[in-house]
């Protein structure tokens, strides 16, 4: 599954604001899931486990505005 940077980095954004800052390769992996929903490769109710197994803080990433918290 090959996904673009663009949409990683939107959902390394989404991951890191409920509390999981994964390294872009991790967070790839929701990605690469919604993409194969939007394809009907999987079906949205489906059970899935995705793994990330590195975290953000081992790759830098400048980010042009703060991740907001979760209030």
């Amino acid at each position: 599954m090959v996904v673009e940077d663009a949409a990683a980095r939107y959902d390394q954004s989404r991951l890191a604001r409920c509390g999981f800052y994964l390294e872009l390769s991790s967070a790839a992996a929701l990605t690469g899931l919604r993409k194969l929903v939007s394809e009907s490769v999987i079906v949205p109710d489906a059970a899935v486990v995705l793994v990330g197994t590195s975290s953000g803080f081992s790759e830098f990433q400048s980010f042009s505005h703060l991740i907001a918290g979760i209030a």
